[in-house]
């Protein structure tokens, strides 16, 4: 890994950065049942509009995302921002301009701006050190109501799960 933090410590730090807890709904490991693929974390502002952040955690788990087959084109996702450790940003620069064909089939509309995703680097003290650039808006829609209300029933879920992971039952 080219980071000592996990998933969860590097979810945090974004939402940190994004700073939208308090008029956001925001949801880690968002499933398929609502996008066509997972995203690792999702956020959904007051207009009912969707941001991914794909995050990775090495070199090598960006660059093997070239060789899936699963895209991440989904409709309700409007904003997409990679999230990447400091230490391979020249490595990521030259694979997203060397690939950028593979990752315009991934992403699609998503990481045409500039020819390159937005990407927010983060270090293993826990900050966002580098914002690439601001997100791609990307022509998505908004979320229905009865959709919101599925991401909010999944974290919902997801956060007494942890509660019961954190305190013993008596």
């Amino acid at each position: 890994m080219d980071t000592r933090l996990n998933i969860r410590q590097i979810q945090k730090i974004v939402i940190k950065y994004i700073d939208r807890r308090n008029d956001c709904i925001v949801v880690p490991n968002l499933s398929f049942g609502l996008l066509n693929h997972e995203a690792d974390l999702a956020i959904i502002n007051k207009s009912n509009r969707l941001t991914e952040i794909e995050i990775k955690r090495s070199y090598s788990d960006l660059k093997a995302d070239f060789s899936k087959e699963v895209f991440h084109k989904d409709e309700k996702v409007c904003n997409f921002y990679f999230a990447l450790p400091i230490s391979i940003r020249q490595k990521a620069e030259e694979l997203f301009q060397g690939e950028y064909k593979k990752l315009a089939d991934l992403y699609g509309d998503l990481c045409l701006a500039a020819n390159r995703p937005a990407v927010l680097y983060y270090d293993d003290d826990g900050g966002i050190v580098w914002n690439e650039r601001n997100s791609y808006v990307y022509n998505g829609r908004r979320l229905f109501l009865e959709e919101v209300a599925k991401c909010a029933r999944l974290m919902s879920l997801r956060y007494w799960k942890l509660v019961d992971t954190i305190t013993p039952e008596n």
